[in-house]
C-alpha cells in the first residue's frame, strides 16, 4: 500500500497537519515518506488505527491522520 493526500485535499491545494511535529505535508513531501503502518491514540501498531506512521528522510517519524489520507494498491503482475 502506498499512502497518498485525499484528492479532495489536493485538489484543494491543502496541506495535511503531522500529529507530533509543527510541519504540514503536501503531496510531494508524503511521497518522500517510508510508509512502515497504522497506529492507534497511544502510538502502539494498530491496522485500523487513526494514525498513519512514517520514517522521514531526515530520520525522525511523523504521524499523520488517516482521515486525510487514501491507500492505493501497488499492482504486481
Amino acid at each position: 500500500m502506498t499512502p497518498t493526500i485525499r484528492r479532495d485535499l489536493v485538489e484543494a491545494a491543502l496541506m495535511i497537519p503531522a500529529v507530533n511535529t509543527n510541519q504540514f505535508y503536501d503531496v510531494e513531501d508524503v511521497a518522500k515518506l517510508k510508509y512502515i503502518g497504522n497506529v492507534d491514540s497511544a502510538f502502539e501498531d494498530d491496522f485500523s488505527g487513526e494514525y498513519a506512521k512514517f520514517y522521514a528522510p531526515e530520520g525522525h517519524v511523523v504521524y499523520l491522520f488517516n482521515i486525510d489520507l487514501e491507500y492505493l494498491e501497488e499492482v504486481c503482475s
